[in-house]
């Protein structure tokens, strides 16, 4: 609960910072962890929809999009916010973990893909 706690707090100063600041992309990044912590994955998503608009990228903006996408179970667009993140520079083992099963989830591949998505990206 304290946690939780935790996440409402930053959700509301980083909203009443992006009323002063609208256009600053770490601001609407703090956002949308603090929703993700939430568990409220669409409002992430939506917290990052003028960073995107605005032609932001970059690995910690394209990976928190690929893994809000994730949580949302749609798949074709963590794949391409993921796979955005690993070309912008070096992302964690995490970020490798979701977009490899996110790929998996796209072929719906059995067997020798689930063996390749475990050894090519989740490390």
């Amino acid at each position: 609960m304290i946690q939780g706690e935790s996440f409402r707090e930053a959700a509301s100063e980083a909203r009443a910072a992006l009323k002063r600041y609208p256009r600053s992309v770490r601001l609407q990044l703090l956002l949308a962890k603090a929703e993700m912590g939430l568990g409220r994955f669409d409002e992430a998503v939506k917290a990052l929809e003028p960073a995107v608009q605005a032609g932001w990228g970059g690995v910690e903006l394209n990976g928190t999009l690929g893994l809000a996408h994730f949580r949302l179970g749609q798949f074709e667009q963590a794949t391409a916010f993921l796979e955005k993140a690993e070309a912008a520079g070096a992302v964690s083992t995490e970020f490798r973990k979701k977009l490899g099963y996110a790929r998996y989830y796209l072929r719906d591949g059995r067997g020798a893909m689930v063996v390749l998505c475990r050894l090519a990206f989740c490390r």
